[in-house]
């Protein structure tokens, strides 16, 4: 498969090369570190990447971060990086913070349902991009995780 971009790319490129802003090591980045620790956004930072819309649906944000996780999850598990359905459930819980109440990345698209999750996969690639083009993988995952709780 043809290596695709995130649009993120661009955006960091400008962070560390442009602006110089590389992180919290140098009290830099997408944050302004304070003397005692605390932090908040760069207030430059709408300055030089001013928000393209007024209005989101956080219902929609919310489903769309999800997805991406899955996502890439599963690009993980189909080039051999993770190698079972419990350690991508855990493994995204506790190792990146998934939240725990949808159960793991695997687990969310199990309780969605696999032909709403694909469905709604499509129209977010036509709209957002690659980046929600689905692992052959997925499908299998699923049919293999619904027969491993069939025998449960």
């Amino acid at each position: 498969t043809k290596y695709i971009q995130h649009p993120a790319v661009d955006v960091l490129n400008k962070m560390l090369q442009e602006l110089a802003r590389k992180g919290r090591g140098v009290q830099g980045g997408f944050y302004a570190y304070a003397n005692d620790g605390t932090r908040r956004l760069w207030e430059e930072l709408a300055a030089h990447f001013p928000p393209t819309q007024k209005k989101y649906d956080r219902q929609e944000l919310a489903e769309r971060f999800l997805f991406a996780q899955v996502i890439e999850a599963v690009w993980c598990m189909q080039e051999g990086v993770i190698d079972s359905i419990p350690a991508a459930n855990l493994g995204s819980i506790y190792g990146w913070g998934f939240p725990a109440f949808k159960g793991g990345v695997i687990q969310y698209v199990h309780d969605y349902g696999l032909d709403e999750f694909l469905k709604k996969c499509k129209t977010y690639e036509k709209r957002f991009g690659q980046r929600f083009r689905v692992p052959k993988l997925l499908k299998s995952l699923i049919e293999q995780e619904n027969f491993a709780l069939a025998k449960a």
